[in-house]
């Protein structure tokens, strides 16, 4: 259940978050200027793109999936599929009704969708470009420095994709999904012979978070740090670190290696005209 604490300034504060009550809607893209930047004192000019406003939700990733069943396309569909079991052989057994409910119940419709490989991704990008109305359009994955700058927000000397390099703001509340460590929030479990971390302060440390929650940057990006590691143009890296790294691992710069499907990383497509 739900309880809204209260009601300022055209927000809403609920259970320690603040949520813009401007909410872009799913399926939304977020113009981004063209700029010069410097990563790693490497200068880098980007053109002006668009950047989805969330990360691709399972609900999203279905409809790709069920038409390319539709379509009779059984290649790309084997491709594409979710890897459901990997919340259990990546984890632990205790997520065994993620393995089970996680990419197809509607409860988790606006989630982002994880356990998939990056060629998938890939596949969904060119899926989109094929069925964009707007045939000048071009969907593909970002470059690593389009993704950090995005994610940056125009503020370009912060950790964090909100501009600041802090993981609260100063009511406590806590400005993104990764996982909190601190000994108040540890507890054994012997089953799996682990030391897990409760949700005492936060709703959503052990699993991901809805694509669109907590405070948007300031281009109007969601979930830049944490929630999900997301996937960019270069297979096995993820920006951005997830629901399961430190605070230190979710800086804008932060890259998460893979190597195959699991329940940390997903992704967020860009949009740019075709050459």
């Amino acid at each position: 259940m739900i309880v809204v604490v209260s009601s300022l300034m055209g927000l809403l504060v609920i259970f320690g978050f603040t949520i813009n009550k401007k909410k872009v809607k799913i399926g939304d893209f977020v113009f981004i200027p063209g700029s010069s930047i410097a990563i790693k004192d490497k200068g880098v000019s980007l053109d002006s793109y668009w950047i989805s406003a969330h990360e691709v939700t399972n609900k999203e990733y279905n409809e790709f999936l069920a038409d390319l069943k539709n379509k009779g396309k059984t290649k790309e569909y084997e491709i594409c599929k979710v890897h459901n079991e990997k919340w259990i052989t990546v984890l632990f057994k205790k997520y065994s009704l993620y393995s089970e409910y996680y990419s197809s119940h509607e409860a988790y419709a606006t989630y982002p969708v994880v356990n998939i490989s990056h060629e998938a991704a890939k596949l969904y990008c060119e899926w989109l470009t094929e069925n964009c109305a707007d045939k000048t359009q071009l969907f593909r994955l970002p470059t690593k420095e389009e993704w950090i700058y995005a994610a940056l927000g125009g503020c370009m000397h912060s950790n964090y994709s909100w501009g600041g390099n802090y993981l609260q703001n100063v009511s406590g509340m806590f400005l993104c999904n990764y996982k909190r460590i601190g000994d108040e929030y540890i507890h054994s479990d012997s089953e799996n012979n682990l030391m897990i971390i409760p949700n005492k302060k936060d709703t959503f440390t052990s699993i991901t978070a809805p694509v669109i929650f907590y405070w948007p940057n300031d281009y109007g990006l969601y979930n830049m740090c944490g929630n999900v590691a997301e996937m960019i143009d270069s297979n096995g890296i993820a920006m951005g670190g997830s629901w399961n790294s430190t605070g230190y691992d979710v800086q804008v710069t932060s890259e998460f290696m893979y190597d195959a499907p699991n329940p940390f990383v997903g992704f967020r497509p860009v949009r740019v005209k075709k050459n």
